[in-house]
Parts: structure tokens; sequence; C-alpha cells
């Protein structure tokens, strides 16, 4: 069976004043399809740098990441992420931070679908009727379920989740 992601001699430092600041070294970790996984570790050890890594927003110095047998290169369309802080657009409305994804995944999509689909998952979250709310007009946690929905508004296979509840 093929595994849903291969983590492969992955080793990873930040570039620093005092020189590189390894936080990766040597990782191999295989996921299987289907499957539930939880990365636990003290501040600092590397686990939102893994997620990044995964979801092709970043790259490792040496090692491979592969995600449904291929190569990690860019940003997938097939992985939703929330992160430790909401990240919402301020220029943004509420409905427009979770629609972004499919702006870039379903470009084609009607923008009425788009919408709907935004709006079921706003409804679901608690947060129907802050569609046209500005990111600033929201409690944390209201921003932090608008983040939530922007991670699953395109159906992706692979949700990353980077201590989302933290706050």
């Amino acid at each position: 069976m093929d595994n849903l992601i291969d983590i492969k001699g992955v080793t990873h430092a930040y570039k620093t004043k005092a020189g590189p600041f390894p936080v990766l070294k040597d990782l191999n970790i295989s996921i299987p399809q289907h499957s539930f996984c939880a990365v636990v570790g003290p501040s600092g050890c590397g686990k939102s740098t893994l997620t990044r890594l995964i979801a092709g927003l970043m790259f490792p110095d040496q090692g491979e990441v592969w995600l449904h047998g291929e190569l990690v290169k860019s940003p997938r369309k097939t992985v939703g992420m929330a992160f430790q802080n909401p990240v919402l657009l301020e220029w943004r409305t509420i409905l427009q931070n979770v629609i972004l994804p499919l702006e870039i995944v379903a470009p084609m999509m009607p923008k009425a679908q788009k919408e709907a689909r935004a709006r079921e998952l706003l409804a679901m979250v608690g947060l129907e009727g802050f569609e046209n709310k500005r990111p600033s007009e929201l409690s944390g946690g209201m921003r932090q379920r608008a983040s939530l929905c922007r991670a699953l508004v395109h159906k992706p296979d692979i949700i990353i989740l980077d201590e989302p509840f933290g706050a």
C-alpha cells in the first residue's frame, strides 16, 4: 500500500546571525493512507517546520517530502492548513478570506458556488452573519474558526492543523 506521506532523510536548519539553527535532522516518517497522525513535542522542536514542509510552503535543506507518491516541490492543492494564528487578511472580509483557497485551486468554479461552500462552513462553525466583517471585528476564537473554514473550503485530502486550538 502506498503511503499518504513519506518523509525521507529530511534535515532543516534556520539561518541565524550565530549560524545555522538545526530543527530537524535526518527525519524519516511514513504515514499510511486513511490515517490520523499527531506530532507532539516541546516548543521549538520542529513541529511547525515539519507541517510547512509537508504542505510545500518551505523545503528541506536535505532529504525529500512525498505526498501521494509525488515529490513535494510547491504548495499542494490537496492540502488544507490551519496555522497556530489565524493569518487572515485584514483587507478581505471573512467570507473573502474563506473563499481564498478556492480562488487559487478552483479559479473556474462559479463565484456563487464558491460563496455557497464558504457560507455553509461558516454557518457550521457559528459564524453565520459575520461573513462581511473584517478579521479585526471578530474575537480571536471567531478568527480561528474562520481560519479552519478556509483550510477546509476546498475539500482537501490532507488537513494539517498546526496547534489551531492553542489560543
